[in-house]
């Protein structure tokens, strides 16, 4: 008759034509298990994850069972409706398995569980991860220049984006005063648009360089490495030499020379203003930009010229005016 669930105990004895009895048989149990066990909730990888192998290893949450879970049914394929043949399937003991080599791509997967008695789960839900072992491509760095001059403790690196089949999550940066970037480094940090501001750094050479890391984990090669100069500190300031201040010239054209200006990474040129106003209130009489620390004017009107110099720096950064000087043209003949 019907039985119900649970264990079971049974014997038998024979009986001949006479009517004599044999003893009882061994007793024997057997347990009645109709019920199937409990779904397995996948865990990892997380629905439409990535996974940077081949190889990945998949997990799920043990099924429960009053007459214990004897394996598993876990099978993995590009369809997600899991039409045979399948990529991979296989049956097995604990809640972990390590697929067979899988193809770049999506794949979906699912488990049941089986029991003692034989009886099976439904399937789990379906899930899919993408396997995605293909490197982003480097990024190239675009500013600053290499060998660039900088007139900012914070300079903004700016790189090309990388490519990548699976998209790109995040950068790696890295900048210290050592070309080998040996720890610890000046700064670093992972950031998300391919640009960067730095934190404040020291005066001098710096060397930076950048990676890429994809939605899979995957890490690219780093740039080329790049290097730019912290220069915020303006070059002396001119001392102007010739023509002596206040002094009278017979020439409508003078030749106006000053003292180099010093700085740690070289003077770019210099700026030369002459002027009627001694307020230097435009337009000017002339001014010009010149390399070497002299000039020669353009022709000026007779009376007297105010003058002054300042210079400009590799990086760009500009000295404080010099002290202003005056001179007189005086290009009439006197009366006879």
């Amino acid at each position: 008759a019907a039985l119900v669930e649970g264990q079971h105990f049974w014997r038998v004895r024979s009986r001949d034509v006479a009517g004599n009895v044999s003893g009882w048989s061994a007793v024997r149990s057997f347990v009645v298990d109709t019920i199937a066990p409990t779904v397995p909730a996948l865990v990892t990888p997380p629905d439409a994850g990535f996974v940077s192998t081949t190889t990945p290893t998949l997990d799920w949450a043990d099924s429960t069972d009053a007459n214990g879970v004897a394996n598993y049914d876990v099978e993995v394929d590009a369809d997600a409706a899991f039409t045979p043949p399948l990529e991979w399937s296989a049956t097995v003991v604990p809640s972990t398995a390590v697929t067979a080599a899988l193809a770049e791509g999506q794949h979906f997967w699912r488990v049941r569980s089986r029991d003692n008695a034989g009886n099976i789960s439904a399937w789990s839900v379906v899930r899919s991860f993408t396997v995605d072992t293909v490197l982003p491509t480097a990024p190239a760095l675009l500013t600053p220049a290499d060998a660039a001059f900088v007139t900012t403790t914070t300079p903004t690196l700016d790189w090309t984006d990388s490519a990548d089949a699976n998209g790109i999550v995040n950068y790696d940066v890295e900048v210290d005063a050592d070309a080998a970037f040996t720890p610890p480094l000046e700064w670093s940090a992972t950031v998300v648009p391919s640009t960067a501001i730095t934190a404040a750094l020291a005066e001098g050479q710096h060397f930076w360089r950048v990676r890429s890391c994809d939605s899979a984990g995957n890490l690219s090669a780093w740039s080329a490495v790049r290097s730019f100069i912290v220069d915020t500190v303006a070059p002396t300031v001119p001392a102007l030499l010739t023509p002596a201040d206040a002094a009278l010239l017979g020439t409508s054209t003078p030749t106006l020379d000053w003292a180099d200006s010093t700085d740690a990474n070289g003077i770019q040129n210099y700026d030369v203003e002459v002027d009627a106003d001694a307020a230097f209130t435009p337009p000017l009489e002339w001014s010009a930009t010149v390399v070497p620390s002299t000039a020669i004017t353009a022709a000026l009107a007779d009376g007297q010229h105010f003058w002054r110099v300042r210079s400009r720096d590799a990086a760009g950064n500009v000295s404080a005016w010099s002290a202003v000087r005056s001179f007189t043209v005086d290009t009439g003949a006197p009366t006879v």
